[in-house]
């Protein structure tokens, strides 16, 4: 199913809930710097990169995690 957007649509609905029904005022996220796929999709939905997690390995690839957040403020601003 790689390739057809469910990884956007599902990231975008767990925002839309977070800030929505939840009232959160900043989500953070996290996506192994070898997934490039994850990291471009925390991009599109306006995540910032804040900095570096722990090391990782991904499909037996050593990476590292990168660290997102976006705020309320942000998200509404950008009317997802």
């Amino acid at each position: 199913m790689w390739g057809r957007g469910l990884g956007s649509h599902a990231a975008a609905a767990g925002l839309r809930h977070g800030f929505d029904q939840l009232g959160l005022q900043e989500i953070w996220a996290e996506a192994v710097d070898a997934n490039e796929r994850s990291v471009r999709i925390l991009q599109r939905l306006g995540l910032a990169e804040i900095g570096r997690g722990q090391d990782a390995v991904f499909l037996d690839q050593p990476t590292y995690y990168r660290r997102f957040r976006i705020t309320a403020e942000d998200w509404s601003r950008d009317i997802h």
